[in-house]
């Protein structure tokens, strides 16, 4: 219940405003009284807002290609020591069984060891191996 109302103290405001933006007239009243698409007519036709619509796109491009640029490079250097330095297909074990590997991520952060699958069949259960 808590949840419900924090959430809602947080988007009703969001909520009033897009609906206040198609609204003629919003005074005194808890609903804009008719509805019109002027507001939105006269910040298209505003060349100082194109301009900062342009600038915000440009920024959010330039970001996007920044976090892609570090993000990608260190999600394959934790793939590649998860690993173990060794490829899915050199591993002795297996690539099902490449996050047990001494020395990975999952040992040194002390994660909890995941269920796997061996062969077809699903058998194996929590760190057994089926025969």
């Amino acid at each position: 219940m808590a949840v419900v109302l924090y959430l809602s103290y947080l988007f009703l405001p969001i909520l009033l405003l897009a609906i206040g933006s198609f609204g003629q007239s919003w005074t005194n009243a808890l609903l804009p009284t008719g509805i019109t698409l002027e507001w939105f007519k006269a910040v298209a036709g505003d060349a100082s807002s194109r301009r900062a619509f342009v600038v915000s796109l440009e920024v959010v491009t330039a970001t996007g290609v920044a976090c892609t640029a570090i993000a990608l490079p260190i999600a394959y250097a934790m793939y590649r020591s998860a690993a173990g330095g060794l490829r899915a297909k050199e591993s002795p074990r297996g690539a099902s069984d490449m996050w047990r590997h001494e020395g990975s991520i999952a040992t040194s952060m002390r994660l909890p060891r995941r269920p796997f699958r061996t062969g077809c069949s699903g058998r194996a259960g929590w760190n057994e191996r089926a025969s």
